[in-house]
């Protein structure tokens, strides 16, 4: 038997034994949801079926078809194992990005029964494409005969490659290169040796015929070869993607993130940059690539001329000379390089210096990382604070990360905070050597309002008096929404005190703080979830890695998020937080205090709703709180009741009939008017055995 939905009136026998084949045709409306979900729940439940088709041609969004009427007939379908074919074609949007593939995920992995799939002429996209592919790999069962993703390539605009693989690559690898060399939608392409040894069979043979069919390719922007660990590029394979690299002219990036270069690779990447017509790049990523002697850093430098588009620069790790830097510095200066964001390690005074010195007249650069530099002493910081105070600088973003930063130095560098105007966000992280004095000169800053909106000072050292003179700061600050006091295990009690005398603070402009690797515990995380109370502006409270924090300092957060005491309670608790941090998959979180997150995620008044709902509308309530309630305040109860009814939610169908029937006044009627309304608009026409279901009168009021 063969069951076919073509309009809004389904008949359909349930449970019909001889029900192997179903399909779904458009025309259909956002009135798919209630029936869909009845059908997808049929179909869950349902150990005959074999065949599920969803053919989506000619369905628009103008056609009012959208993931809430769809999503409840997947999540049935979702829940069958028997099923062995299923096609979802001719969707020709985004129709995986609203959720229904992530949905099927659980089915496609775990039903052993699959033969096939058909996804014909249906946008997967990229995101759809990684999901599929994840949940064919942890397929237990291979057993997959007929694979139909027509048409699906011309959407694909990254494509990724990720160990293991072997020499096998060889063959499967031409056959994926030539069609990315035909491809002209493609805008990405990443390689990922991460991991990847000579012992593991993947010799140039096996990769050859994949980067040959690459190098023909011209509508890629954006080529990533990353984390490379022995010198793949001296077996040819650089030596291919030179034709690439030099008449692509829509490459934008060129990511070699921690991979060997060499100095011959360095020697083939300057001549192709540098004889490439149009100069197109606007990101280039030498981050930790080895690149042996600082004359190939030079030349690569060299070979940038012209690229006047160019505006992510990152060095990192690389070797550069104080020749190096100095060319680095006069193209800066002269504009010749207008990157915005450049990141540099290997810096000593000299080249700091030097660097600052250019910077005074450059007004691109915007983001400046300046991390692992152990070797610059004070010289070289007091420059760069002196490079701050410079009414030409546009720094906007500047990351000085794990340095060896001295009290003198911070002083300096907090003192010239105060003459900046464009700084937002500055990283101290791992600054081990700052003493007490130099962190009271920050707390200064904040104290005059700076315009930073972004402080990290992670793993610091610091000590309880600063943590309470840089809270008590915060107290005026109208700019610091983000701060960060990760890994300071010296700060006690007494120093996460300050911090609940904060959250009190009506004018704190705080929404992001990051406390976790320290040593707090269930007094401070009660402290804290008091002192929240009627704080409306902190999202995140980062509390990951305090393992001391138990089940009592988790309590007080649920208690904040929702107080059940009473219904004024519930609606006055904070809704605002949204985020205790990454506990990941073995979380230590109750998951009442993960639902009340999620909850708190969603930005309108549901979430104080579905919390009202869930605590004080369930089962059987009791209407003696409403009781007593004014007519305009119980008008506001019937609309968060109402609201969620709306959302088919199942629940509030039974506190919308309770509510109404304890105050028929409210619709002008008696409680047996009411009941026999109710009753006959909900009770489904029976005929036959069939469900003959109007789609327009499936409403309850």
């Amino acid at each position: 038997m063969d069951a076919t939905i073509e309009s809004t009136q389904l008949q359909v026998k349930r449970n019909d034994p001889l029900l192997t084949s179903f399909t779904i045709q458009p025309p259909w409306s956002d009135a798919m949801g209630e029936l869909g979900g009845e059908i997808g729940q049929d179909i869950g439940k349902n150990t005959q079926l074999t065949c599920v088709r969803v053919d989506f041609e000619g369905v628009q969004h103008e056609n009012g078809v959208t993931a809430t009427s769809l999503l409840p007939f997947f999540r049935g379908l979702a829940q069958n194992r028997s099923i062995n074919k299923i096609c979802l074609t001719n969707c020709h949007y985004g129709l995986f990005g609203t959720g229904i593939l992530e949905i099927l995920v659980p089915f496609l992995e775990q039903n052993h029964q699959l033969r096939g799939l058909d996804l014909y002429r249906s946008h997967l996209g990229s995101v759809g494409a990684r999901m599929l592919s994840g949940a064919l790999e942890r397929r237990r069962v291979k057993s997959l005969t007929r694979m139909n993703l027509g048409y699906t390539p011309p959407l694909l605009t990254s494509f990724t490659i990720q160990p293991p693989w072997s020499d096998a690559m060889g063959e499967l690898g031409g056959e994926i290169g030539q069609d990315i060399g035909k491809n002209t939608q493609l805008t990405c392409v990443r390689v990922d040796f991460e991991g990847v040894q000579h012992e593991n069979g993947v010799t140039a043979t096996s990769l050859l015929p994949f980067f040959r069919g690459i190098a023909q390719n011209r509508s890629i922007q954006g080529l990533a070869l990353t984390n490379c660990n022995y010198d793949l590029f001296s077996t040819g394979i650089l030596e291919i993607l030179v034709p690439f690299l030099e008449q692509n002219h829509q490459l934008r990036g060129l990511d070699m993130n921690r991979s060997h270069l060499g100095s011959r690779g360095a020697c083939m990447l300057s001549g192709a940059l540098e004889r490439r017509r149009v100069k197109s790049l606007t990101r280039m990523n030498l981050g930790y690539t080895r690149i042996f002697g600082e004359s190939a850093v030079e030349e690569l430098l060299a070979a940038l001329s012209g690229y006047t588009n160019l505006r992510e620069l990152n060095l990192e790790g690389t070797n550069i000379g104080f020749n190096a830097c100095t060319l680095l510095s006069n193209k800066l200066h002269t504009h010749l390089l207008s990157v915005k964001t450049l990141r540099l390690t290997g810096l000593d005074d000299n080249k700091l210096v030097r660097l600052a010195a250019s910077l005074a007249t450059n007004s691109t650069l915007q983001t400046l990382k300046l991390s692992r530099n152990p070797t610059i002493t004070n010289t070289g910081w007091f420059a760069l604070s002196f490079l701050l105070q410079n009414a030409n600088c546009k720094v906007s973003t500047l990351n000085l990360s794990d340095n060896t930063i001295g009290t003198d130095a911070a002083v300096d560098l907090a003192n010239s905070l105060s003459q900046n105007r464009t700084l937002k966000k500055l990283n101290l992280c791992g600054n081990r050597s700052v003493a007490t004095r130099g962190w009271m000169a920050f707390s200064t800053v904040l104290q005059t309002d700076s315009r930073l909106v972004a402080l990290v000072l992670s793993e610091c050292n610091i000590p309880n008096e600063v943590a309470v003179m840089i809270a008590t700061s915060l107290t005026n600050n109208r700019s610091l929404r983000l701060l960060s006091f990760s890994g300071n295990l010296s700060i006690t009690a007494t120093g996460w005190a300050a911090f609940s005398t904060l959250f009190q603070n009506p004018d704190s402009r705080l929404v992001s703080l990051h406390l976790c690797r320290n040593n707090i515990g269930d007094e401070v995380a009660v402290s804290f979830a008091t002192s929240l109370a009627n704080n409306r502006r902190l999202e995140v409270l980062n509390l990951s890695g305090n393992p001391s924090i138990t089940a009592v300092g988790w309590a007080a957060f649920s208690g904040l998020l929702c107080n059940t005491s009473s219904l004024n309670c519930t609606y006055n608790s904070n809704h605002t937080l949204k985020n205790l941090g990454d506990f990941g998959p073995e979380s230590q979180l109750p998951h009442d205090l993960v639902h009340y997150l999620l909850l708190n995620e969603i930005d309108n008044q549901r979430k104080v709703h579905e919390k009202i709902l869930m605590h004080h509308f369930a089962g059987d309530f009791s209407m003696e709180p409403f009781s007593e309630m004014k007519a305009e305040l119980l008008v506001h109860v019937l609309a968060c009741i109402s609201n969620a009814s709306a959302r088919n939610n199942c629940a509030s169908h039974s506190a919308l009939y309770q509510f109404l029937r304890s105050k028929p006044s409210l619709l002008g009627c008696s409680n047996e008017a009411l009941t026999n309304k109710v009753a006959g608009v909900c009770r489904p026409a029976e005929d036959d055995g069939a469900a003959n279901i109007d789609m327009k009168k499936r409403r309850c009021y």
